[in-house]
């Protein structure tokens, strides 16, 4: 297993600015916002990765959704998954985070981009069927970074429902379940190499029998880690390029986050990979 860099040193002060940014966030929070779309991959580089017709992303258990096609300058990333209450996210530190002009967002420096309330129907649905998906189109910024944390759904370093992340040259991912301890440990690992410099799709989707990552398309690694989600802790909450707790930043793109409540076969997830975002 990999060891965590230690915390912070300003983590208590990121805290503190965090929770303010999130009571003043959510108090404007029912204003609309507007979008702006249209082709390209949100930063002019890299191959074209325009929106594509509705048709041509799966839909089905799709619980959350982020496009990443706010308004510039926004300090909030939508859900526009339209299933349930939306799961909305808040940027902690607006400056440190710059939106491309057809989508996708670049994270310059450490901050955290989190869900004010914990996404109870994602929590609902995904403990039913015991199954999950998680999605990202992303570019690091860099191979140098360890332990960072992409996507995560959870409360700190040590306790977590689901997560992706970057060690270096690989991603993993870690699932709670009740063959697991609360960090998702054992988990499935992508083998060196596997995280570039470049902007690239990568799905972990589990099931009862296999969980599985994919980068580009292509099954990476298995893992046959049993266990359902009956653990689960439903006061966590959603963060992108961080922990909740602020002390895991990965900096780098992100295009498109989804998240279903099923498992992906292989031909959905290519689906996914050639309708790009």
């Amino acid at each position: 297993m990999h060891r965590h860099p230690p915390a912070s040193r300003r983590f208590t002060m990121f805290r503190t600015r965090l929770a303010a940014t999130i009571l003043i966030s959510l108090s404007g929070c029912m204003s609309d916002l507007g979008r702006v779309g249209g082709p390209g991959d949100g930063f002019g580089a890299g191959p074209d990765a325009g929106a594509p017709e509705a048709q041509g992303r799966v839909t089905a258990g799709l619980q959350v959704l982020y496009d990443f096609k706010e308004e510039i300058g926004s300090t909030f990333v939508r859900d526009v998954a339209e299933v349930g209450p939306p799961a909305d996210l808040v940027i902690a530190d607006a400056p440190y985070v710059t939106w491309g002009p057809s989508g996708g967002i670049h994270i310059t420096e450490p901050t955290v981009i989190t869900s004010g309330l914990p996404p109870t129907k994602l929590y609902s649905a995904c403990t039913t069927t015991n199954q999950l998906t998680l999605e990202a189109w992303i570019r690091p910024a860099s191979l140098d970074q360890t332990g960072a944390r992409i996507v995560s759904y959870a409360i700190d370093t040590r306790n977590r429902n689901f997560s992706l992340h970057q060690d270096g040259d690989r991603f993993y991912a870690p699932v709670r379940t009740t063959d697991t301890n609360p960090d998702g440990e054992p988990y499935v690992e992508a083998p060196a190499g596997t995280a570039t410099g470049a902007i690239q799709h990568v799905v972990l989707a589990r099931n009862g029998i296999e969980t599985a990552l994919y980068v580009n398309g292509a099954k990476v690694a298995t893992s046959p880690i049993a266990g359902d989600f009956s653990e689960w802790d439903p006061g966590y909450r959603l963060a992108l390029g961080n922990e909740v707790s602020g002390d895991r930043p990965w900096l780098g793109d992100i295009y498109l986050v989804a998240v279903y409540c099923r498992k992906l076969t292989d031909d959905e997830v290519a689906q996914n990979f050639a309708a790009r975002f």
